[in-house]
């Protein structure tokens, strides 16, 4: 199995050791607002995590026990004191903090990896899951397995919707676009104010996923590409953008309203299922919610099984989500063809 000796990871992949080895050193799990301050709720507990390992379908089991932590896999077990995971935690928090390179090394972590029975550190690209916790209601006694998703402010801002040649949507001008562009900011700024065809997702998959959530999203995704490539005061943030949608109106909504619902729904089911390449079934992968790493080391935590937190999490990707400019080389994106057709990258960071 994986071992974490001469593993170097960057900041944010660091971060999903640093809040397991948190969760796995106190059972509190407490909920935050779109702000990430804490709700002073004690209701939930987290009364186990499962981390994957490289065997498939099988899973390294954590359990608090008094000071020590109970690890159990495949008929073995190992007791480590908490002591121990709290020390290597503040330690690892330290360097995360500290590091001045991309990506980094931590070795210190090997010893008590071994006694963890060296379960997977980090989920693949393509998972929406990082971690999978056993959580009890302490109000109604039931307890749920849920996979989680975990997100860091300690390093660079993360992708919430990775970008690629899938994400890119088409326009075409009404008439003939003669002035090459070297940008994509600069052909924005010429788009933004001349009549223009959305076709939308260049990819049929994605399009039947957009479609699924709403019939608009798919028109709202290109205006809104509009007004960020077009941006004159460089606008970014989904927050800040959705309101220049809105004040032109070009869905024709008799609700306004509508706009930021539509947006937020998407927000949240590709923050836990949906992903371009292939048809989204309804179901969210990381079901359970997100774990955010605050930058002083606390976690906040987003649970869906809670109506309010589930709410609060809706705002939280609402207000912190941004767009960003992708590669055009890599993606195909951002240059004119044919003389009226160009393509614009969707890429979505937090």
């Amino acid at each position: 199995m994986s071992r974490i000796l001469n593993l170097t990871m960057n900041k944010g992949e660091w971060s999903e050791a640093y809040a397991l080895l948190t969760l796995a050193s106190s059972s509190d799990f407490f909920l935050v607002d779109k702000f990430l301050t804490n709700q002073n709720t004690t209701q939930y507990k987290v009364s186990s995590i499962l981390l994957p390992t490289d065997i498939p379908n099988s899973f390294v089991t954590l359990t608090l026990q008094n000071n020590s932590v109970l690890s159990s896999f495949n008929g073995q077990s190992n007791l480590i004191p908490l002591l121990e995971i709290k020390n290597n935690a503040t330690q690892l928090y330290n360097q995360i903090l500290t590091s001045t390179t991309t990506t980094f090394p931590f070795n210190l972590l090997d010893s008590l990896w071994t006694k963890f029975f060296n379960p997977q550190i980090k989920a693949s690209q393509s998972a929406k899951t990082d971690i999978r916790l056993e959580i009890t209601d302490t109000a109604s006694q039931q307890k749920s397995v849920s996979g989680f998703s975990i997100k860091s402010n300690l390093g660079n801002p993360t992708s919430l919707l990775n970008a690629s040649q899938l994400t890119n949507f088409l326009y075409e001008a009404h008439s003939n676009i003669q002035t090459t562009f070297l940008k994509p900011k600069k052909l924005g700024k010429f788009v933004i104010s001349v009549p223009i065809k959305h076709h939308g997702s260049i990819t049929t998959t994605y399009k039947q996923n957009l479609l699924a959530i709403s019939p608009h999203l798919e028109d709202l995704i290109s205006y809104l590409l509009i007004e960020y490539f077009g941006a004159s005061n460089r606008e970014k943030y989904i927050k800040d953008l959705i309101p220049l949608v809105v004040n032109k109106n070009p869905l024709n909504f008799s609700n306004l309203g509508l706009y930021k619902q539509i947006i937020s729904q998407f927000l949240t089911i590709t923050a836990f299922g949906m992903v371009p390449r292939s048809i989204w079934n309804g179901t969210l992968s990381a079901n359970g919610g997100m774990i955010v790493v605050k930058n002083n080391g606390d976690l906040g935590n987003f649970y869906l099984n809670d109506s309010q937190s589930k709410s609060n999490l809706s705002d939280y990707l609402y207000e912190h989500t941004f767009l960003d400019t992708a590669s055009t080389s890599r993606h195909d994106f951002g240059k004119v063809f044919d003389n009226k057709f160009f393509k614009f990258n969707l890429l979505i960071r937090l």
